[in-house]
């Protein structure tokens, strides 16, 4: 989120030093996306702070869940059985994946209280959620546990890399509208506010790309063949600020061969659940040059890895 902030405030910053119009009076639009960018700050960090709070205070206890209402965003509700309490906790930014774990287990993992403020995460996952008492009640909606979460995780992951390229044609509008907003007599300017900020939309779209790769081809990569699983053991890996790693993980399969699979998005929940197990599955027989989905069959755990 961060990034993306940074990302969206540079070419007001382009135009502001270029022309000099960031002041009260003629710099709105850099004004807007700055106090944009300082609330969504604001909001992320009190997040963060609010779920270290709480894991450092408590552990992590089971208990009882369904899901009320799943949607696609920005939260679901799920109704806990914590001891002799009952209530429905909002899941900010729970996923259908996500919830489709709930749905199948009938639980989650709680820390903190759901009357006021709580963390969950789900079966299988290391990804802890903020959670808090829901306050507006609509009609029940229950999940069907038949969902499969890893193919719903990977139909979302490709969703999500291809929404990515209709922002560039978005950008140009944007970019002509903002600066026809901020210097309409001044079409040079505007001209500058649009190349800069398709150029810069662009950049981090190429970006992301290199370091996300072929996340497009995630759903027909786990159609690829049955599941088989394989001990696995990881190198050492630093987490970036997206939550992933470029990682090596060494499998072992059940002939003896030794090969190596090269993630280059391999999320931290996935490397931290191989470093759990030991294992790690692929869709279909690993085989040297085969590009393949590796994760866990059943959880939103999911990457493509490059058979070595």
């Amino acid at each position: 989120m961060m990034v993306a902030n940074s990302v969206a405030l540079v070419p007001a910053v382009i135009q502001a030093v270029a022309f000099g119009d960031l002041h009260p009076i003629r710099g709105g639009p850099q004004v807007f996306v700055l106090a944009t960018f300082l609330v969504l700050r604001w909001l992320t960090l009190s997040t963060l702070s609010a779920r270290k709070r709480l894991l450092t205070e408590q552990a992590w206890r089971p208990v009882s869940a369904r899901v009320i209402r799943a949607g696609r965003w920005p939260a679901c509700r799920v109704e806990v059985t914590d001891s002799d309490s009952v209530g429905v906790l909002v899941v900010r930014g729970m996923t259908r994946a996500h919830s489709a774990v709930i749905a199948r287990t009938g639980s989650v993992w709680l820390v903190g209280d759901i009357g006021s403020l709580a963390v969950v995460r789900v079966a299988g996952s290391h990804e802890p959620w903020l959670a808090k008492p829901s306050h507006w009640f609509r009609s029940p909606k229950p999940m069907a546990g038949e969902s499969d979460p890893t193919m719903l995780w990977a139909r979302r992951l490709r969703r999500g890399t291809l929404s990515m390229w209709s922002i560039v044609g978005c950008m140009p509008i944007l970019g002509a509208a903002l600066g026809m907003w901020a210097v309409p007599d001044r079409p040079g300017a505007v001209l500058v506010f649009v190349l800069s900020t398709t150029g810069v939309i662009v950049a981090a779209l190429v970006f992301a790309m290199y370091r996300h790769p072929m996340l497009h081809r995630l759903p027909e990569l786990v159609e690829a063949g049955p599941w088989t699983a394989v001990q696995a053991s990881s190198r050492p890996w630093r987490a970036r600020m997206d939550d992933t790693a470029a990682a090596s993980v060494v499998i072992r399969l059940a002939d003896g061969r030794t090969m190596t699979a090269d993630i280059r998005s391999a999320p931290v929940d996935l490397l931290g659940t191989v470093w759990d197990t030991g294992t790690l599955w692929f869709a279909g027989e690993p085989e040297p040059g085969k590009t393949m989905a590796a994760g866990y069959p059943g959880y939103p755990l999911l990457a493509v890895a490059v058979i070595r």
